[in-house]
């Protein structure tokens, strides 16, 4: 089980990451046909990406990190980077929706997405790399560096501060937030103005604006 689901109804996508959700070559790959699923709609006006209970998404799955080869990890994150690289550039505007904790690959899930709305009450935007002793691979550091300002790089990647919705949105990581069941409804407003407009068009556009880190996530792509 993934725990990924996908639903698309009046216009509006939503795909839906289970509580223990973390990205593992199966979850990856549950994460790529959702994407797709939209990517091919018709119908779908706007993406909203949101998790479920305490958790937005942890990230990177570290026991399967841990158990295999150094080469089978580096497709394995590049490969996620390729799915950010999609979420990116999707013709429609995506907007994250942090119900919970979003770490690691989950807060660039977030800084992938053109908005975000964020719970008040519940959750951390977290960069906890430092405090792993790890260092970004190149396009992880390419999204990272491109997203954030220089106060809340400081904050988030070299500090590796928890950040809560109130700070999230002072730092500009976050466009808004709110209570919880707000989210939905802050998240369709926050996109409304980039709904509608000519899918092949936007994609275009975002991914012209997004080159730098786009073209990052393609190096490393596997071969």
């Amino acid at each position: 089980m993934t725990g990924i689901t996908v639903n698309i109804e009046q216009g509006i996508a939503t795909i839906t990451l289970g509580e223990q959700t973390t990205f593992n070559p199966a979850v990856r790959e549950a994460f790529a046909d959702a994407i797709k699923t939209v990517k091919d709609s018709e119908e779908a006006q706007v993406l909203l990406l949101t998790g479920t209970g305490k958790n937005f998404c942890q990230g990177l799955d570290l026991e399967y990190l841990g158990s295999s080869a150094p080469d089978d990890i580096f497709e394995h994150v590049n490969r996620c980077m390729l799915e950010v690289a999609e979420l990116m550039t999707l013709g429609i505007p995506t907007v994250a929706l942090i119900n919970g904790h979003a770490f690691g690959l989950g807060a660039m899930l977030v800084m992938a997405c053109d908005y975000a709305a964020m719970r008040t009450e519940r959750g951390f935007f977290c960069l906890p790399e430092v405090n792993l002793n790890m260092a970004l691979i190149p396009s992880m550091n390419s999204l990272v560096t491109e997203s954030l300002s220089r106060k809340a790089l400081r904050e988030c990647l070299f500090a590796g501060t928890r950040v809560v919705a109130e700070r999230a949105v002072e730092l500009e990581i976050v466009d808004q937030s709110c209570d919880v069941d707000q989210l939905r409804e802050t998240g369709l407003a926050l996109a409304a103005p980039m709904m509608g407009k000519d899918k092949p068009t936007l994609a275009k556009l975002k991914q012209d604006a997004h080159h730098i880190v786009l073209d990052a996530i393609y190096a490393d792509a596997p071969k």
